[in-house]
């Protein structure tokens, strides 16, 4: 086990190797006329075919258009080339230049620092090739805080070439990648992390909470959550509303940082070496890529299971049921942290919603196939045991208010609350669910 680290969990929750740190020295290819390959990358396909290939196969093609595997997520020897070779729907355009492959930025936020910088440490090197342009795709829209975190890297603009067409380079390098979702981090990659960090400005704190509250997705309960540690003297944080820079900075300079899992947790690998962290387990399964993040920082972390979850759900898509478990009650107890004792699994009122939730995200949103791609543990027998058991509950979801007073509950039980206007009537909308409709009297 990793030092300073503190489990909250029941036996064999979490499971975490002793180090992720990969020590096998990177390398790079070259590949004369190598192709970069867009139609792939298309933003509105099935994703999780998308991600596959680019982890097996990648975006980078030879002159012979089979597959270079350096230039897939996953670490393959160098020079290695695929069976496969792929037959592009419209030939490339030839761009007579020597290029430097960045590879493909995803456009959400947690795998932009893993896949979408991973190549990165090449260009820490020496200035042999400061005259390649610097080429990557983009999965779909690009998105600002990509192109800061260049800026603040210190990528030079006049030397960016977004791909949107298939693309021949006269000469393309592909680097390795640095680190690798849920398996790896080289040290590489902590220097690409460190050069980010040389740009920034602290913003010192001492306890801060990282609330996803105001954020919009499906988790159920944290209220209570974020309510307990601001009474702790935690200073509430809502990433998403703040600029790119301020977030990096106030995450640098926070002691003592509590947050629940996921992507907002992914921040904590700008925190500083040693920072005391609090990550609340929002899922069945813990997320592994924290894991990783935590280990390359060094961080003082607590994981907590802290979460009520019943159903098999997707890490990216939810629902998640979170809330004071005993796990919570424990690690409150042994850091002398204040906690109302009414609101030790207090789960309950949450319990029809969250089902809700869950039909519609499964049956609506995404298929099974998300859950099986994020929760390898769970077999399809497990989810339609889950389908049958959870069915569309019938009726309105109880509240101790009226109908017509339905817009006046407190967030802490319905979050998001959207009204539509149409005539006298009145739409009411729980994270995007359709609950019920009412005349206005």
């Amino acid at each position: 086990m990793m030092k300073n680290q503190h489990l909250y969990a029941p036996e064999g929750y979490f499971e975490i190797k002793p180090s992720y740190r990969l020590k096998q020295p990177l390398s790079f290819e070259v590949v004369e006329h190598g192709i970069v390959n867009t139609e792939d990358a298309k933003y509105g396909g099935d994703f999780i075919d998308f991600y596959k290939n680019l982890h097996s196969n990648g975006l980078v093609l030879d002159k012979n258009r089979r597959y270079v595997l350096c230039g897939a997520n996953h670490r393959y020897p160098i020079g290695a080339r695929s069976d496969n070779t792929k037959h592009l729907i419209t030939e490339p355009v030839k761009r007579h230049k020597k290029a430097i492959y960045l590879g493909c930025v995803i456009r959400h936020w947690g795998h932009f620092l893993v896949e979408g910088i991973s190549r990165w440490w090449f260009l820490l090197q020496d200035d042999k090739y400061k005259d390649y342009e610097l080429c990557y795709v983009v999965y779909g829209q690009e998105r600002d805080f990509m192109l800061q975190i260049m800026d603040m890297f210190g990528l030079d603009k006049n030397r960016l070439k977004r791909l949107e067409r298939n693309t021949e380079y006269a000469e393309l390098i592909i680097p390795e990648v640095s680190t690798e979702f849920k398996c790896f981090w080289t040290d590489e990659y902590k220097k690409t992390i460190s050069k980010i960090k040389e740009n920034i400005t602290p913003v010192f704190n001492d306890k801060i909470y990282l609330s996803r509250t105001k954020f919009g997705d499906r988790i159920l309960g944290e209220k209570i959550v974020e309510k307990t540690f601001k009474k702790n003297g935690y200073k509430i944080i809502y990433p998403e509303r703040l600029p790119i820079k301020k977030q990096l900075s106030i995450f640098m300079g926070a002691n003592n940082i509590a947050c629940i899992s996921g992507t907002t947790a992914h921040n904590l690998i700008f925190a500083r070496e040693g920072t005391k962290c609090a990550i609340l387990e929002r899922g069945m399964f813990p997320n592994i890529a924290q894991f990783v993040f935590n280990d390359m920082n060094n961080l003082d972390v607590s994981y907590i299971k802290a979460n009520f979850c019943y159903l098999p759900a997707s890490d990216g898509y939810g629902p998640f049921l979170v809330g004071i478990t005993p796990y919570l009650e424990q690690y409150f107890k042994e850091n002398n942290l204040k906690y109302d004792i009414k609101y030790v699994n207090f789960y309950h009122k949450y319990e029809t919603a969250y089902q809700k939730l869950w039909n519609y995200v499964y049956t609506k949103l995404c298929d099974d196939r998300t859950i099986l791609f994020d929760c390898p543990q769970i077999c399809k027998a497990d989810i339609a045991k889950a389908r049958a058991a959870v069915k569309s509950p019938q009726g309105k979801i109880l509240s101790d208010k009226k109908i017509k007073d339905i817009e006046h509950i407190k967030p802490s039980i319905f979050r998001f609350i959207r009204k539509e206007k149409n005539g006298i009537q009145r739409t009411i909308y729980l994270f995007g669910i359709k609950i019920f409709k009412y005349k206005q009297k």
